[in-house]
């Protein structure tokens, strides 16, 4: 992180707090690299820290909520999963993207908590609809990869399921691509190996866009790929993504992993990995997310299916359109 005497200032302790911001962008650019200062970046922090102070107080209010989109199969439109998001219900703001306190959550160390809310409410639900009798699916949380780099995660996760008498298999563990190469990526590594020796199945999500090496996809027991929404989004407008696309199909066949297409939003990207045999996806075109009360009443109804030779919402998404953000 640079700063520049006298530009910037002349007070060495505000040079200090300036070189340290200007490292922080650095970090954020993906470290390895320079920063230098801009006054624009105490307005960032500033808001940044605002931001966090919200969420702090989002967490003590209740205001964070699990939501669910369902995953189909495009072999037979049956319901394979689904992923659960999480959403900022902000009594003012309406909903916060997750993209936009995610990150805040992560800098500010409260990550851990964001992950322990949703996955309370997860195997919470998950057990009601076991006493209820109803056959859910797998059910993928995202996890920080501060919590992946626990090495207690995989055991702790496990002691939770037998507690709540649920299958080891009826979560999946999406972890981000670049958790494989970013620093911890040993302690994550293992981290993944101990929920396959113990019965949970991971997923590697926004494959494509982490640059993890085809040897860490040899050493890591995934159960799926989930192809990043950036490439199937361009499917039919630009012959790289359908390359990639083919290519991250063909790569997970040969090595016995399922692919899920994240982002279907066209009739043309539906149709187009159905005929790259991609097994499954999940979209706004397929199903928006929904709170876990109106996912509860499609499974009570038996009404998660999907038309595979008509793709498109179901009758009963309708009622979900309000959560399509």
């Amino acid at each position: 992180g640079v700063t520049l005497f006298p530009q910037d200032d002349c007070d060495p302790e505000q040079l200090l707090k300036n070189a340290d911001l200007a490292l922080y962008q650095a970090k954020a650019n993906g470290r390895g690299t320079f920063s230098f200062f801009t006054p624009s970046m105490q307005d960032d922090i500033a808001q940044r820290r605002e931001l966090a102070e919200a969420l702090q107080a989002a967490i003590a209010e209740d205001q964070l909520k699990a939501f669910i989109q369902p995953i189909f199969s495009l072999r037979d439109g049956s319901l394979t999963g689904a992923e659960c998001l999480i959403r900022w219900l902000h009594p003012e703001r309406g909903v916060v993207p997750a993209s936009e306190f995610i990150p805040v959550a992560e800098e500010f160390l409260m990550a851990a908590q964001v992950d322990r809310i949703i996955l309370d409410q997860v195997l919470a639900r998950l057990a009601r609809w076991r006493r209820m009798g109803l056959e859910a699916p797998s059910l993928a949380v995202n996890v920080s990869p501060r919590q992946i780099r626990n090495e207690s995660f995989a055991s702790n996760l496990v002691e939770e399921l037998d507690a709540a008498g649920l299958a080891r298999d009826a979560i999946r563990i999406e972890i981000f691509e670049s958790v494989l190469v970013d620093r911890g990526a040993d302690a994550a590594a293992q981290t993944i190996r101990d929920m396959d020796r113990l019965g949970v199945n991971v997923v590697l999500d926004d494959f494509g866009t982490g640059y993890a090496s085809l040897t860490h996809l040899l050493d890591m027991p995934v159960e799926a790929l989930k192809i990043h929404r950036s490439f199937i989004r361009r499917l039919g407008e630009d012959p790289a993504a359908d390359k990639i696309v083919s290519a991250v199909v063909s790569l997970a066949q040969s090595l016995g992993v399922a692919t899920i297409a994240e982002g279907v939003e066209t009739p043309e990207q539906f149709a187009y990995l159905q005929m790259r045999r991609c097994d499954q996806a999940q979209g706004f075109l397929l199903d928006a997310p929904m709170d876990l009360d109106s996912f509860e009443d499609l499974l009570t109804r038996g009404a998660l299916a999907l038309n595979v030779a008509a793709p498109g919402p179901r009758a009963d998404a309708a009622s979900n359109k309000a959560f399509a953000f």
